[in-house]
């Protein structure tokens, strides 16, 4: 084989040795960014779905107390004036005021100061659906950033009233503020029509890229919503890829130029071990050569002359010592070393 196709052999066998290496380095990196994204994903979730259901124990703990306000007996005995007089005084501190309409929508009472109850339409929207539900319902904002509660009151099987409160804007920010989150993340609330109604946004609103997560919240069929920029995690995972790379790119090169030296050299000792044979042939073939027109020439002196003579003893002696270095030669062909 030529020392040139023995080198490109050995740079093939390199890099055919090399390239499953550099396959698995590349699988390696690739599996941990998809673990560390499967684990960003699953914080997001956990969070959402933690946030999600602190909105939902403050709205089932509003709702409860308002069943309990409902079958309170002043109502049933009718005694709007004494039940006026009672919820002046905020039963709740996550409730702003407290309302109560008749069958028709009309206002009985309202705590809330002027101006700041809710719109006439919201009211009637939230009438239309107690009126619709044997349990309470949740407002959804309807233009409106305030959250409402209303169920019916009944007397005899028949609604008499539709009694509400108008929850405090304070009690979403604090969850949205409070909710346990991961480091950058932030939390918000959206109705049933998906309009933001808590939770504080980034510092260029809602234009940065996000990851993020959801989860519903059961009694209202709002959404939770927890979100983390995308710039600064992703920043992170290229650093990864480039810090990874780099590293068995480099081992990688280092490698392969520490191999092909070595091949080289073998290449090299072969090609000169190739080169010493072509010379020892060619000794040998000359020094052959050599003792063959010796013998030649001797043999035919040997048969011109007298087989007593002097010349012919002569010619026996070339033939002999010729035939001794032919031996000779053979055998150190045959035994290199010796």
């Amino acid at each position: 084989m030529k020392t040139s196709a023995l080198r490109k052999y050995l740079d093939a066998i390199l890099l055919i040795a090399i390239l499953p290496v550099a396959l698995v380095l590349g699988w390696q990196v690739w599996a941990g960014l998809r673990a560390d994204r499967d684990r960003t994903e699953e914080i997001l979730v956990q969070a959402a779905s933690s946030f999600a259901q602190a909105a939902n124990g403050e709205l089932a703990s509003s709702i409860e107390a308002l069943t309990v306000l409902a079958r309170s007996e002043i109502f049933q005995q009718g005694r709007i004036a004494a039940m006026g007089r009672l919820l002046r005084g905020r039963p709740r501190r996550d409730w702003d005021s407290i309302f109560l309409l008749d069958a028709n929508g009309a206002v009985v009472m309202n705590t809330a100061p002027h101006g700041t109850s809710l719109a006439p339409q919201a009211l009637r929207e939230l009438q239309r659906q107690a009126l619709a539900h044997t349990t309470p319902v949740v407002s959804g904002v309807n233009g409106s950033p305030q959250i409402a509660i209303a169920t019916t009151i009944r007397q005899s099987g028949r609604v008499h009233y539709v009694l509400g409160v108008v929850m405090s804007d304070a009690v979403w920010t604090r969850l949205a503020s409070n909710a346990p989150l991961p480091a950058d993340a932030r939390a918000h609330l959206y109705d049933a029509q998906g309009r933001a109604f808590a939770g504080e946004e980034g510092p260029n609103g809602n234009h940065d890229e996000t990851y993020e997560a959801w989860a519903t919240v059961p009694l209202s069929n709002w959404r939770a919503r927890v979100s983390v920029p995308a710039a600064p995690i992703d920043a992170a995972r290229r650093r990864v890829i480039v810090a990874a790379l780099s590293t068995s790119g480099v081992g990688l090169a280092l490698g392969f130029v520490l191999a092909a030296i070595a091949a080289r050299r073998i290449a090299k000792r072969l090609e000169e071990e190739a080169r010493a044979k072509d010379e020892q042939e060619k000794l040998l073939i000359h020094e052959w050569r050599n003792a063959l027109n010796a013998i030649g020439a001797a043999a035919d002196v040997l048969a011109s002359s007298d087989p007593a003579s002097e010349t012919a003893a002569d010619a026996r002696d070339v033939i002999a010592r010729q035939a001794r270095l032919l031996a000779h030669s053979l055998h150190h062909a045959r035994n290199p070393i010796t």
